[in-house]
């Protein structure tokens, strides 16, 4: 048992996958509608996904695998939805941004599963690259290009982890692949395996997220007609 980072890929990329097809064809009006003040609409949700791909999951585990005693900087997801504008964007650039973001997350995984060293990403994704312009458009759709589609990328990643185990190559959680050591451990006490396994789950719960946001946005545009023989969300 454990996490690898071939498991880790499939799953992001089958994902990624769900999140297009929840998003895709959702109209402008549905996009920024919140259900209360407080919570997020789905365009919301959308950039929030993209910013945590760039400046959080993907930027700390690179991190942790490169500089493991140096402390992160802080971040505040809440603020950025604000200070970044995300209801004020268009849904269709904002997913087409993550996406290629989930893209490039993807493509830098595979050279760790396969053996190069952690900081050996496809051009432009150090540590230090920009991923967003002043015009608030993806800079790195480029690196993308080439790359299949999410459900084949979660079926061939899927089958690579399945060979891996039955050659015996997958070994513990702590042996990662390709040299990566998940049990390498920050100052603040996560380990990179701990980073990877959020990445997922932090995924999951905005499928979870925005499949409500369609619950409730269905609910209320239903009206007269109601949804509760459909039973109890849970």
């Amino acid at each position: 048992m454990g996490v690898t980072i071939a498991d880790a890929a499939a799953r992001l990329a089958a994902t990624a996958w769900v999140l297009e097809e929840l998003i895709t064809g959702v109209d402008d009006e549905q996009a920024r509608w919140k259900p209360t003040p407080e919570r997020w609409s789905i365009l919301e949700v959308v950039n929030h996904l993209y910013d945590e791909e760039r400046d959080d999951f993907r930027f700390r585990f690179q991190h942790l695998l490169e500089r493991p005693d140096e402390p992160v900087p802080s971040i505040d997801p809440p603020r950025w939805a604000v200070e970044r504008h995300y209801n004020e964007r268009e849904l269709g650039a904002s997913l087409e941004s993550f996406l290629n973001e989930r893209r490039f997350s993807l493509a830098w995984l595979e050279t760790l599963d396969v053996g190069e060293p952690a900081g050996s990403q496809p051009a432009g994704a150090g540590l230090d690259a920009v991923g967003l312009d002043a015009a608030g458009q993806d800079a790195s759709a480029a690196a993308a290009a080439g790359h299949t589609g999410f459900g084949e990328v979660a079926t061939v990643a899927g089958k690579a982890e399945a060979a891996g185990a039955g050659a015996g190559g997958s070994g513990d959680a702590g042996s990662g692949h390709g040299g990566v050591d998940l049990d390498a451990v920050s100052p603040s006490g996560r380990r990179a395996g701990d980073l990877l396994a959020s990445w997922v789950a932090h995924d999951l719960l905005h499928v979870k997220q925005i499949a409500k946001l369609h619950y409730d946005y269905w609910s209320k545009i239903a009206q007269p007609y109601t949804v509760d023989y459909a039973g109890e969300w849970r």
